[in-house]
């Protein structure tokens, strides 16, 4: 009730975002005050208490608030879409190519149709769910994936050794990924992130990283994927 008007509420992010987390943590502690008090009956389902309130919460009002991330990315998304129809035509060689992904990474991936298939699917499925915890724990699984993928088509020979070549490789998985607004998701889930209480370093680590291969990443000379700002 509080953002009726979706436009104007889009360039106060993070702020209603901040509102509904703040909701959660009024509803999760209230829930503690009646149900809990130390009691060795409830401490079970207790532990449950923030991530299914979380769900519920989100499963209403979620479809507000991305649209209001998509509504404040909208440009940065419409010039993914648009580049990603170029992508689209390039071959796997094309692409390894122009993101230069180091050639050892690539042993034994050739002659795969879709290489890292797997950790696609995974980060695909980032716009399936309305709970954002869900979403994070997506984008980890595919990141997790990812190495996994390495170190298969490597027959354990090499691990994604550096920051840069992991950056190469996530944007690989991104140019490849059916994501429609990539930058609204990512920027909800950095944001989403923000307001949490425990210690988020290695999902906030590589949010940052798939963001900036949105915002700077160049693929070749064409700067096919990412934004010129």
């Amino acid at each position: 009730m509080q953002y009726k008007n979706l436009e104007e509420s889009a360039h106060l992010l993070p702020q209603p975002l901040e509102g509904i987390v703040e909701l959660i943590n009024e509803t999760v502690k209230l829930l503690f005050q009646q149900h809990n008090y130390g009691k060795t009956d409830t401490e079970h389902f207790m532990i449950h208490s923030r991530s299914s309130v979380e769900k519920y919460i989100f499963s209403r009002l979620y479809n507000r608030i991305i649209a209001m991330y998509k509504i404040k990315n909208k440009e940065l998304d419409n010039e993914y879409k648009e580049k990603k129809e170029v992508v689209k035509t390039w071959s796997i060689d094309k692409l390894f190519k122009e993101l230069k992904i180091p050639e050892d990474y690539l042993n034994g991936v050739k002659e795969v149709n879709t290489p890292y298939r797997s950790a696609i699917q995974l980060l695909n499925y980032l716009e399936d769910d309305d709970a954002p915890r869900e979403k994070v724990r997506n984008v980890m699984k595919a990141h997790q994936e990812l190495k996994v993928c390495v170190m298969e088509y490597t027959k354990g020979k090499i691990e994604i050794s550096s920051t840069e070549n992991l950056s190469k490789l996530l944007a690989y998985v991104i140019a490849c990924s059916h994501l429609t607004s990539p930058a609204a998701e990512l920027n909800f889930l950095k944001d989403y992130l923000l307001y949490q209480e425990g210690n988020f370093a290695a999902e906030e680590y590589l949010l940052t990283n798939l963001q900036v291969f949105l915002l700077v990443n160049k693929i070749g000379k064409s700067n096919l994927l990412c934004s010129n700002n």
